[in-house]
């Protein structure tokens, strides 16, 4: 195993307590909605309703269970419709997609929303972003979806705020169909955010990166990922779980693959509020796992695993798609958090977080 260290970008020094807003105020107290959704065969797209929600202050997040290896059936991208509906929509219709959704809203942040498009002419997406953000208090959330019976290198995109006011997406394939992306750009009030670009070079199977010191207590990961070469159906050349490993360093891990993993990676650390972080491992043959986390108040917290969709881990896994990763998880109640995937072949190390906004 090779492991190399690489110098991540952020506010050298900066105390996230005294990032604030310029105009004084203080957030308010976040609420969470918490659901679930399916997309059944002969089903492309579906819109849950929630209760009403102040849009500029609001994240969407979700999780998915999947069983199928083809591309059109399996990703899917979610959004605010309105400040009533949530949506989620994908290119086919054929098998059975389970979702586990967050709508979390807190006037502590302001997120800036869109649906764009990356044809089969490039493998670059760009969005702008206005008005523009203070991209060391931001960081993205993206899903996107297409066409295609097969998982390949033009399937996964890693996406970075390249400017204040620029969102790129990187395809390290040329796809042969449209790629529609749904995209958020989260701003903190309050926080500071640090941001990486990382790469696992072919056969290592570990990248460290390090940061500005942090608080883990108050931190946590969100990352996209995108692969070249080696064994591009497999989904352990694929899957990668990301974690923090303490106040200076992260971990992004796969279990296989022979090509390149490219990762571009936020770390948030929140002015206030608590984080829990945790992994859990799933044998080979197990689909469902359990997690006790300290006691929450599930009316001010979510879970997140950092990757697209919120929650995925590396297998050892070579199955067609990526079924055996990506982990559905829900917090149960107070102390529970549950997991499950939609594939049991191979070892799944999936991590978690749970946040807790205050």
């Amino acid at each position: 195993m090779v492991v190399l260290l690489l110098a991540a970008c952020g506010r050298i020094g900066f105390e996230p307590r005294d990032d604030a807003r310029t105009d004084g105020a203080v957030a308010g107290p976040a609420t969470v909605q918490t659901g679930r959704a399916q997309l059944v065969p002969g089903t492309s797209q579906i819109a849950v309703t929630i209760s009403p929600v102040d849009l500029e202050h609001s994240l969407l997040t979700f999780s998915l269970s999947v069983t199928d290896v083809k591309p059109d059936d399996v990703k899917v991208t979610g959004r605010f419709l309105d400040e009533s509906q949530v949506q989620f929509v994908r290119a086919g219709s054929e098998q059975t997609i389970e979702i586990r959704w967050t709508a979390v809203s807190w006037s502590g942040m302001t997120v800036r929303r869109g649906v764009g498009g990356l044809d089969n002419s490039s493998t670059t997406f760009t969005a702008a972003i206005d008005p523009p953000v203070d991209v060391a208090r931001s960081f993205v959330i993206a899903t996107h979806r297409d066409q295609g019976n097969a998982f390949g290198d033009d399937e996964y995109i890693d996406f970075e705020l390249t400017a204040p006011d620029t969102l790129v997406g990187r395809n390290r394939a040329q796809n042969s169909v449209t790629t529609t992306v749904a995209w958020q750009v989260v701003e903190l009030d309050a926080g500071v955010v640090h941001h990486g670009r990382s790469t696992i070079a072919p056969v290592t199977t570990l990248e460290l990166a390090t940061t500005p010191s942090f608080d883990p207590t108050r931190a946590w990961l969100v990352y996209t990922s995108s692969a070249t070469g080696g064994a591009p159906t497999e989904a352990q050349h694929y899957a990668i779980s990301g974690r923090i490993v303490d106040s200076t360093q992260l971990a992004f891990e796969r279990a296989g693959g022979d090509g390149t993993a490219l990762i571009s990676w936020s770390l948030i650390e929140l002015a206030a509020g608590h984080v829990e972080h945790g992994s859990t491992t799933f044998a080979d043959g197990e689909l469902v796992q359990t997690a006790m986390p300290e006691p929450v108040d599930l009316a001010r917290s979510f879970v997140f695993g950092g990757s697209f969709g919120g929650m995925g881990g590396r297998t050892t896994s070579i199955d067609q798609g990526p079924g055996p990763a990506w982990v559905m998880a829900e917090l149960q109640d107070s102390t529970g958090l549950e997991l499950i995937r939609g594939v049991s072949t191979g070892t799944t190390v999936a991590p978690w977080s749970v946040i807790t906004l205050e």
